[in-house]
């Protein structure tokens, strides 16, 4: 498959929408002085003629705080590195197999007794340990409370604990969560007859492709398609453009698609994507 120059021309575009409305909605949820915050860091290091350049205009800040997610338990860390990121160290030395094997054993041991001095803490209490991991994170899972996660670390046992937060894939609930709805209230700070809700924006997806006719993507939603992918774009071709050109073909594009700027039609209204006015732009570069 081989990208061609257009496609890392959209790419920056989309990056650079994103971060646009990102960093406008968590400067809108913050206190108004967070704007003087990170406008500092982002002119730190730039020359005296460019640090002075207007501003983007104050939005008054939102000031909801939204009630802790549920969790259940929590996840410690300690130090070392998980097993494989140990073995891949040791190939990358030009180790030999059975040198690594014998190491990696060795290691992997130093881990399990690093685990076993947490566990023996709970020897009265075993059902507060949970799973244990070692291959890609070093921790385990206990199910302890916030005290006793923090006398751990006190005590070095641990290099870190974390509760573990339930997390879900729902719109419903994950908008609400990064405060977009209450951006959705606020005036567009160049456009003041209009809410900040995505609109006059266009976001690249450059992933699966976009279904155009998906019910929340639909009504001119998808304003322009490209593909660029070897032997799955129209008729076999490795690149096409205009109508069809960006038909997903697995639903992955789709998705993200749908939680950009999804317009929530098909849920009644119930699962709006994040920019839910804003206009999409398909670009496929995979297949299914």
């Amino acid at each position: 498959m081989g990208i061609k120059k257009p496609l890392i021309f959209c790419a920056l575009i989309a990056v650079f929408v994103l971060l646009n409305f990102t960093i406008a909605g968590a400067v809108y949820i913050k206190q108004d002085k967070s704007q003087d915050v990170m406008h500092g860091i982002y002119t730190a290091n730039l020359p005296d003629d460019l640090k002075n350049l207007p501003q983007e205009p104050q939005i008054p800040s939102i000031g909801r705080e939204l009630a802790e997610p549920k969790y259940n338990g929590f996840i410690v860390s300690f130090p070392g590195k998980p097993v494989l990121l140990y073995k891949k160290d040791l190939q990358a030395q030009g180790k030999t197999t059975a040198e690594i094997n014998s190491l990696v054993a060795s290691y992997k041991n130093s881990l399990i007794s690093k685990h076993n001095a947490v566990k023996q803490a709970f020897t009265k209490t075993p059902s507060k340990v949970g799973r244990e991991f070692y291959d890609v994170y070093n921790g385990m899972t206990l199910y302890i409370t916030e005290q006793e996660c923090n006398q751990l670390v006190s005590q070095k046992l641990v290099s870190g604990c974390y509760k573990n937060y339930q997390v879900k894939i729902m719109l419903n609930e994950s908008v609400p969560l990064i405060n977009a709805d209450d951006v959705w209230k606020l005036p567009d700070p160049h456009n003041n007859s209009q809410n900040l809700t995505g609109k006059g924006i266009t976001i690249a997806i450059i992933d699966t492709g976009v279904d155009s006719t998906h019910p929340d993507l639909d009504q001119g939603k998808v304003v322009q398609e490209h593909c660029y992918c070897q032997g799955c774009c129209l008729n076999g071709q490795n690149e096409s453009h205009g109508p069809g050109s960006a038909m997903d073909d697995y639903g992955h594009g789709t998705h993200c698609a749908s939680i950009a700027a999804g317009t929530g039609e098909a849920s009644g209204g119930h699962m709006k994507g994040v920019a839910t006015d804003a206009k999409i732009e398909a670009i496929k570069v995979l297949d299914s």
